[in-house]
Order: C-alpha cells, then structure tokens, then sequence
C-alpha cells in the first residue's frame, strides 16, 4: 500500500521529499489521481500497487505530467477503434460474402445481426454485475478473448444457424462486453474531475473505427472473406495487450 500525501512526491513514491508540495502540485494530484479514499481525508491518495509487477514505475512524476490513466484510456481507445472497425461498422462487409457463398438473402442475414444487437440489450445489466463480481480488467480479458476466438470460428459457418450461434454469442455479445462495458468501467475508475473527457476519448476510438472498414473490404475482396475473418482474429489481441502492462488494483 503505497500512499501520497502533503509531505509525499509521486517521483520517489513514499520517499520525503526535500520540500513540502506547493498548492498547485497538490491540486495537481487532486486533478489526475483516481478517486480519492474519503476515509483518509482530502489530501490523501492511497494507491495500491503490485511491485512484483514493476520495480520503478517512474511515470508517475511530475517532470513527465503523464498520468497512467492517460496511458490506459489510450489503450482502450485502441481497443475501441478496432472492434468497432471490425465487427460493428464492418458487419456490412461481411454481409455481401456471406449472401453469395451460402445463397442466403439479405434479410436474413441483417435479422442475424439485429438478434445479436438484441440480445447484447437484455443481457446488459447482466453484464455490468459481472463485471463488478470479477473486476472490469479481468471481466474485459476474458471476453476479449472469446471474441478473438468468435473471428476465428467465423470461417467455419457452414449456413444460417452457424452464422447465427457465432454471430450473437462470441461477436456481438463478448465484443460488447470487453470493448465496450469493461473499458467504460475501467475508465469510470481512474477518473474523477475529468471523467466525461476521458470517456470522450473512448468515442473517438470508436468513431474512428470507420477507417478500418476500407482495410477489411481490401482484405475480403482480394484474399477472401474467411482470411479476412482469421486476420481480425489475428489483429484483435493487439487490442488488449496493454492489460498486461503494471497498473493499480483501481482496474
């Protein structure tokens, strides 16, 4: 447990520091620091950490002014812009391969696509409690990982009910999950004073998305729909190796 105070220095992270913090260094920490413990009092930020993940995590410092969460929402973005890019904007790509090799209509195809939007509707408050059971970095992990394991089952559909399993359970419903309801919670716990412009950044990610779509039609037309579905597999762990990285028990 690793505390900051009036007297302590984010720098030497417990250490004295030769002078005591100005009034704006401390509303500096007040600014950017997660949410503060109200037991402690008002110039008291606790911070749990684990050492045997970093030794010096020497970002935490005045003379850089990153915060981590900056860094973290900035992975989550990322995280955004590819699972919407692939999947949620780019479900129309997917739409036309799939008609012409299983001769199936597009109505069909699109109440596939709607199912699984619905059923990410009722089984959202569902979400959200396991979400606070497990904890928002495990729970989005987890469903990240069924998602990438969802694009690398996608070449496998062999007709209409296939199609419809891997669409509304592992796409639409674990890309929701980890993309969306986990980074929001992540994002809601290293924010306080600037929560609405950090979750601003996670819109972004997912507005971008959009330019990815041109990439994954390239792929569709010239290598195949299926290669197509086996590199977004392939592509969507990249999105969600910045879990691996040090940060507090707050995620």
């Amino acid at each position: 447990m690793i505390r900051f105070g009036e007297g302590a220095s984010l720098l030497s992270l417990g250490q004295p520091t030769p002078q005591p913090l100005s009034f704006d260094q401390r509303e500096f920490i007040h600014l950017l620091t997660p949410p503060q413990d109200p037991a402690q009092g008002l110039n008291a930020v606790t911070f749990q950490w684990s050492m045997n993940k970093v030794d010096n995590p020497t970002y935490l410092t005045f003379r850089t002014l990153v915060f981590y969460g900056l860094l973290v929402v900035a992975g989550l973005a990322l995280l955004r812009l590819l699972s919407s890019g692939l999947w949620v904007f780019g479900r129309s790509t997917w739409l036309l391969p799939l008609e012409r090799e299983f001769s199936l209509d597009r109505a069909s195809i699109s109440h596939v696509f709607t199912i699984g939007t619905l059923f990410i509707g009722i089984t959202g408050l569902f979400a959200g409690w396991l979400a606070d059971r497990w904890g928002p970095r495990r729970f989005m992990a987890v469903w990240l990982m069924v998602a990438s394991c969802g694009f690398f089952l996608l070449p496998l559909v062999n007709g209409i009910w296939t199609l419809a399993f891997i669409t509304v359970l592992p796409l639409s419903l674990a890309l929701n999950w980890g993309a969306v309801q986990g980074p929001t919670a992540i994002t809601n716990n290293w924010f306080e004073r600037k929560k609405a412009y950090a979750l601003s950044w996670l819109n972004v990610g997912n507005g971008m998305g959009g330019f990815i779509v041109a990439g994954l039609a390239f792929v569709i037309v010239f290598a195949g729909w299926r290669w197509a579905a086996i590199a977004s597999g392939s592509i969507m762990p990249v999105s969600y190796t910045h879990l691996t990285l040090p940060t507090s028990d707050l995620v």
